[in-house]
């Protein structure tokens, strides 16, 4: 008679050999342009330095579907916008605060909050505003 304890090492062993369900050949392309943005919102995050952007990172990475990027649309101005991430926010408090700090804090950079025409603001004194 097979022990139970060798039934599972063998369910163990048989589960380790096994393929990966997301390898990276056998990747859709939404989960690959995720996994993609994922890694680079979380070097970004760690270049600057910057919470959010880690945990935006973990957070996608947390939750790969199969679904393309699409594309952003046009982008609001930023009090909009911070206002959509509340309604996003639902019952998050959290979230609020965070969406109330990132629409009071000014551009440390440039930035384009100009309704998605392309143009960018540089803020005087800033390395790009020349």
């Amino acid at each position: 008679m097979i022990s139970a304890r060798n039934i599972a090492l063998a369910a163990c062993i048989v589960g380790m050999m096994a393929p990966q369900a997301f390898a990276a050949d056998e990747m859709l392309e939404g989960a690959k342009q995720q996994m993609e943005l994922s890694n680079q919102l979380i070097a970004l995050g760690r270049e600057r330095k910057d919470a959010i952007l880690v945990l935006a990172g973990a957070h996608l990475r947390n939750n790969i579907t199969n679904d393309p990027i699409g594309e952003a649309g046009d982008i609001p101005d930023k009090a909009d916008l911070m206002e959509e991430a509340k309604m996003l926010a639902g019952d998050r408090d959290d979230l609020k605060g965070i969406a109330d700090d990132i629409d009071a804090a000014s551009s440390r950079g440039c930035y384009n909050w100009n309704g998605g025409t392309g143009s960018f603001s540089c803020p005087p004194g800033s390395q790009f505003a020349n």
